[in-house]
Order: structure tokens, then sequence, then C-alpha cells
């Protein structure tokens, strides 16, 4: 007989099917305000547990009425699972210490509450119920589906329209770095999920759902909105459901579409500026963010209903540990349930996705929770977070794995499994890698372009292209006609001169001359010094011993040429190097002479062999190199000062390699240096970043 009533104020909702097709009925517990879901049997054990009297009356009722066999132990888990979840009118032999029991054993201390919920806490603000039942008629021509039909009309037309603009549109963001800009899009964002919330809200009003709260959730010490409309559960109709949890995006996507034609076709000021952070939030909001399935926000509601798997994660999750567990060890295990092949497949990859994407999200809260509190704080936040979050779950199957260590140890994949583990445990330990990466450059050392002093013609060409020259060799012999002119001219006053001096002892006028004559010979000579001089500019010499490149193939012999028009170029030979940046860990494994080979940022250049000439014997202060800058989008993560300077981020040390092979270039390349270094594990590289972190941040 059964020993307790059932609660009379439960609500069966009606039948549905389930995942595996078959029919399915909703519980729903106002006083708990949830819901369950129970098979056919069940259904008919607790449509009839109040009316019988006798536990074996009661299994004969429902096995008939079920069509399906059922024994003690079937009974026995329906009264667990009414007792568990407090469906009874009163506990099982009247023992309500049972209750307080199970509330002292739910009570948590304040340091677990804190660790649980200090990163995600619920904050009601609002029973909207009254509010929206009373303004729906005024929104409800936004919920049809013509609204729908023309904003999917009006976001297709928008989209290519912006198209057409794009340039324009993209640089746009530029002009919110800025303090008003960060305000701007905060007021718009709060304004726009707000709008997205009641979305939600006025949907499940509209299928006849209580929406009992809406408030703020604290996610990541970043508040967002929410509404309860936990209450769709009760709808037979899953497109309704969907319709509920596709509302907000569908909101969202309103706006962006109106928002978007308001920037098309809008003048530039105010107006256009906020119609601008308005269609990129609200495009990134509702595709980017709320379709993720992997955190409880829509995306994850809307893959639960498409599945047709209500408590997605968690039942997911018994799956993964399933399906792990018979990967590595072959136990033979029934599934958790039975579901089709394909959605167990499904729930499986969707299980492994989320461990791995909560993996990198924990890492980066952590991360977030280190750096917004002060470092002892932060680095407890830090700890705590790791091994609450993700050692702590990894540790709980852990013990499952132990507890079933006798059925693992008679598998033989269990050690094949062992064995891949420990091939992968010594990889991990062993010396493998043996090169080191660095960003740098690679320029001539000596690089020299030939210029004319002046306008002037060409006489003599006496080098060709990539020819090998000396010191002092002439290139170029030019000719300036008014130059000549100008130093014939000279001469011949300086001759009428000293033909003056000559006779000045037989005429008495020239003699009363003589010093001005004197005065006039020494400044003609001067002017004839000074115009060979400039003559002689007029031949272009080698100024060190070098290759020819860069001959224009117009020059010829006769052509005029002006002061900024380069003759040829001068490279020296032999002494092309590379200059780059490597941090402590690099500089630790390598040695002088070390070779390798410099790889450039532009693949259409070759590779060029390279040898480790020098190691700074400090880190640098400032990184000098401008193209190694990652404000300019390229190598060292650096720290503008305030005097204008660039830091590097992390130690640096300045490296400088010879170049063996011939650089083809006139310009400064960039890219990446491959050098071999002393081998190294993964294993010592993790420690010593690790290790380099916490003494970098204790301040050690």
């Amino acid at each position: 007989m059964p020993s307790s009533k059932i609660r009379e104020d439960l609500r069966f909702l009606g039948r549905i099917s389930d995942v595996t097709g078959h029919d399915a009925w909703l519980i729903f517990d106002p006083l708990q305000h949830r819901y369950f879901r129970i098979d056919k049997p069940t259904f008919h054990l607790l449509s009839m547990w109040n009316s019988c009297d006798d536990a074996d009356a009661l299994l004969a009722a429902a096995q008939e009425n079920s069509g399906q066999a059922l024994d003690a132990e079937y009974l026995d888990n329906v009264t667990q699972f009414l007792q568990a979840e407090n469906l009874f009118v009163e506990p099982l032999g009247g023992h309500w210490s049972l209750y307080e029991k199970r509330r002292m054993a739910k009570k948590q201390s304040w340091w677990q509450w804190l660790v649980k919920n200090y990163l995600f806490v619920r904050i009601p603000l609002v029973r909207p119920s009254r509010f929206l039942q009373e303004t729906l008629p005024f929104v409800a021509p936004l919920l049809t589906r013509s609204a729908l039909v023309t904003t999917a009309i009006l976001a297709m037309v928008s989209l290519y329209l912006i198209s057409r603009q794009w340039d324009l549109f993209i640089n746009s963001f530029s002009e919110f770095y800025s303090f008003e800009g960060v305000l701007l899009y905060g007021i718009v964002l709060i304004a726009t999920k707000v709008v997205h919330e009641l979305g939600h809200a006025y949907t499940a009003v509209r299928f006849g759902c209580r929406v009992p709260t809406m408030g703020v959730a604290v996610l990541v010490m970043f508040p967002v909105l929410y509404t309860d409309v936990s209450d769709a559960w009760r709808l037979r109709s899953r497109q309704q459901r969907l319709t509920i949890g596709f509302a907000g995006m569908i909101v969202e996507i309103m706006i962006a579409t109106a928002a978007t034609l308001f920037w098309i076709f809008l003048p530039d000021g105010a107006a256009k500026s906020v119609a601008f952070v308005t269609a990129t939030l609200s495009w990134t909001m509702s595709l980017a963010v709320n379709l993720n399935p992997f955190m409880r926000f829509d995306g994850y509601y809307l893959l639960s209903d498409m599945l047709s798997v209500e408590n997605l994660q968690s039942r997911a999750f018994s799956f993964g540990r399933w399906k792990l567990r018979e990967l590595l060890f072959g136990l033979g295990e029934q599934p958790p349930e039975q579901m089709p092949g394909r959605l167990r497949k499904t729930l499986v990859l969707y299980a492994w996705g989320t461990w791995v994407y909560r993996l990198f999200l924990f890492i980066g809260i952590a991360l977030l929770v280190y750096i917004f509190f002060f470092k002892v704080l932060g680095v407890l936040l830090f700890v705590v977070e790791i091994a609450w979050f993700i050692a702590k779950p990894v540790w709980s199957e852990i013990k499952i794995w132990w507890v079933m260590r006798n059925r693992i140890f008679s598998r033989y994949r269990s050690y094949a499994s062992g064995l891949v583990a420990l091939g992968l445990i010594g990889l991990f330990f062993l010396p493998l890698s043996t090169n080191v990466t660095f960003p740098a450059i690679v320029e001539t050392a000596r690089l020299e372009r030939i210029y004319p002093p002046d306008a002037a013609r060409i006489e003599t060409i006496l080098v060709t292209e990539n020819q090998n020259v000396k010191a002092g060799d002439i290139l170029f012999q030019l000719q300036s006609p008014d130059l000549l002119q100008k130093i014939e001219q000279t001469r011949l006053q300086q001759r009428f001169i000293e033909a003056r001096l000559r006779r000045i002892a037989s005429n008495r006028a020239d003699q009363d001359n003589f010093r001005v004559y004197k005065q006039q010979l020494e400044a003609s000579k001067k002017n004839l010094d000074g115009l060979k001089k400039e003559r002689s500019r007029l031949i272009a010499r080698a100024p060190f011993a070098g290759q020819v490149t860069g001959i224009h193939s117009e020059l010829h012999v006769g052509r005029w040429v002006n002061p900024e028009q380069p003759l040829a170029t001068l490279r020296e030979r032999g002494r092309d190097i590379a200059r780059g940046y490597a941090n402590e860990a690099a500089v630790a494994r390598l040695v002088v002479g070390s070779t390798g080979q410099f790889v450039p940022e532009d693949f259409n250049r070759p590779t060029m062999s390279v040898r480790l000439g020098r190691i700074s014997g400090t880190n640098v202060t400032a990184v000098e190199l401008p193209y190694l800058n990652s404000q300019n989008g390229f190598g060292i993560p650096v720290i503008q000062q305030d005097d204008g300077r660039y830091s590097p981020a992390e130690p640096q040390y300045d490296l400088r390699l010879i170049v063996d092979d011939n650089f083809q270039s006139d310009q400064v390349v960039r890219g990446h240096v491959k050098l071999q270094a002393r081998p190294e594990s993964l294993a010592v590289q993790v420690w010593r970043q690790v290790l380099g972190v916490l003494v970098r941040e204790s301040g050690i």
C-alpha cells in the first residue's frame, strides 16, 4: 500500500513525445515552480496513487492501463523519486525530521556559498506579470508572422546597402575609441538588452505562460539581465517554445535592422552615431553571444528545445562521461538513457565541446578575477577558480574510476589507453624542442645611393649592373657645360692678369696697380681651384667596396640628370645583418654561433641562413626597432611610456645575427628567425613560464 498520498496541487499538463518517440507527461509543481517529465507507466501509477490502498492493486492497475510489466522494484524507484522531489503530502512514515536533515545537508557554509556564487548571482527586480498583460495589446503587432517577414526583408536590404559602403561603416569604429564612445556603447547595450528580455516576456505571455520575475544576474562580475520564462515548459507545442527562445534575438535583429537603415540615410551627426552603435551592438550580441549553446543563454535553451532534451547539459554530461569511459576502458556499460543513436552522438559531442569551452572560459575568468583584484586576493581567487571549476570535476571523475578499478584493470583497452597516456606524458617531459623562434629584421649593414651633385650630363658609364667595385673606383663621369665655360673664362682672366704683371716694368700705369693685380690673380686662382673641385665632384666614385645595383635602364651617355635622380645603389657585400628580440627562456637555450634560418613575413621572399653573432648582456629597456613593435601589428608586446618610448611587456634581449646568404633588397625585411638551441621539454618550458609569472607578479 502506498505509504503516503501525492499532493493534490500537482498539475498534470498533458501528453507529449520524448526524444525516444514514446509518450511522456509533464507534472508541474506550483510550490517549487518546477516541471517533471515522466514516462507512461509512471503516469498511470501516479494517476491512481491516491485511490489505491494496496501496493499490489496499484501495480496491477497501472500495468493493465500502461500495457507494460511493472514490479515492486519499479514502484520503489517511483516512490524514491516522489520523496526526493517533495511531491508527497508528508514524508514517508511521517518522519518530518527527514526534511530538516535534507535542509541541513543542503546548507552551505559562507565560504562554499561564496565560491559557488561570487561569479554568478541572480537578483530578482520586478514581478512583471500585470504590466505585461496590460501592455501586450500595444506590442502584439510586432509579434506576428507579417512583422517577422517584413523584418527579414528589411534586414537583407540593409545588409546589402551596408555592403556598398562597407569601408566607411568599418572605419566608423575608430570614432568611438574614447570615454564618450564607451559610455554610449554602455547606454545602448543596457537599452538593447532590456528590449531583448521584454521580447522573451511578451512572447511567453502571448502563449499563455506566466513570467514570475525579471532581474539582473551578475555573471563574471558583469551584470546581465534575465527573464524567468521557465513556465514555457508547460507548452505542448515545441514551435511555441522555440518562438519564446528566439524572441529576444528577433527583437534585437529588428532593432539592428532599423538602426542600420537609419545609419545609411541619416546625415552625419549625433543621431547617426547612435544608430551606428545600436546597429553594431545588436548584430553582434544577437548573433555572436545569444546563439552560444555552451552557456545558459538563449542558444542553450533553443538547442535543448530543438533536440527535445530538457536538462540538456546534465544529461549530455552523463553521456559524455559514459562515452569517455567506453573509449578509454571498453567497459561495455549501457548508456545512461535509451536514445536514438544520432541523438546520443550529438549529446556526446555537445558534452565534450562544452568541457573544452568551459576549460578556456574558466581559465579566462580566473585571469579576470586575478586582474581585477589586488595581488594577494587575486592569486587566491585564481587558485580557487581553477581548483573548484576545473580540478574538482576532474577529481570527481577520477574517484569514480577508482571505485571501478577492478573492472577497469580487467580490460585490455585500459592497458592500451594507459600506454597512450604514458606516451603523451613522456612526450611532455622528453626534451624534444630543439629550436627557438623570435621576431627579427634583416637589413644591409651599409647601403648608399649615388646621386649627381648638380644637374649634369652623363659623359661616361664605367660600371654595369651587379658589378663589384673597390673603394675609389670611378662609376660615372659627368659634365656640366656651364661649369666648363666658367672654368675657361676664369683661365682666360688669369692669363690676362699674368700678362699685365709680366709687362709691369715697362708700363708706368701697371706699376701703380701692381698690388691690385696681385690680389686679382690670387682670387682668380682660388676661383679656378674651386671650379676644378666642383668638376671633380662630377666624377662619381665608389665610397666603399661593394656591389653596384639599381642602375636605371634609361641611363646612357649624353643624358641629363638632376640631383634628385639616383644613378645607382652601392651595397656593401658580406655584411648583411639581422636583429631581433628574444625572451629569457629562449636566450637561456642559445649560444653564440647557433645557426638557423630567417623566414621573411613576405612569403614571396626566400628564406636566408643566419648565425647568431651576439646576445646583449642585459634585457633591453626599450624596443628600438619600430618594425618589431606590437603597435605596428607585429613582434614584441610593448607598453608605451610617458616619454613616448615603447618598453617590452616582458624582459627581452637584443640579438645580432650574421646573414650568410646574399640579401637582395635595399629595404628592411621583417620576419622570424628560427635558431638551433639546446633541447628542452615542454614540461620545463611550462614550468619556467609559470614560475616566471609567479615571481614577477609577486613582486620578488
